[in-house]
């Protein structure tokens, strides 16, 4: 751990996130199990979306596919399951 001009310690962006977990993990127990169901729910609409759309689309290119994978926003990858029924191309689907 770092310390500031007086002495006394800094901690780190990871320290201060690490903490703050620990806190959460401590004070909300259920919480994991909202995070780890919240996870669940993002890694089986990205898979629900990528078989879809290559059934529709055909193969993603890779920044296509890299777009897919690094959209975590739930309400966003539901409007995408939406969105697909009227999408032509990966392009148009993955559009903002």
């Amino acid at each position: 751990m770092s310390r500031d001009k007086t002495g006394e310690p800094v901690m780190s962006d990871a320290d201060t996130r690490s903490a703050i977990w620990r806190a959460f993990v401590e004070c909300f127990p259920q919480g994991l199990f909202v995070i780890e169901r919240l996870n669940g729910m993002s890694e089986a609409l990205h898979s629900v979306l990528a078989r879809q759309g290559r059934k529709k689309f055909g193969l993603p290119t890779a920044e296509q596919e890299a777009t897919l994978a690094g959209n975590d926003n739930l309400d966003h990858l539901v409007a995408l399951t939406e969105k697909l029924l009227d999408a032509n191309t990966w392009d148009e689907l993955l559009a903002e």
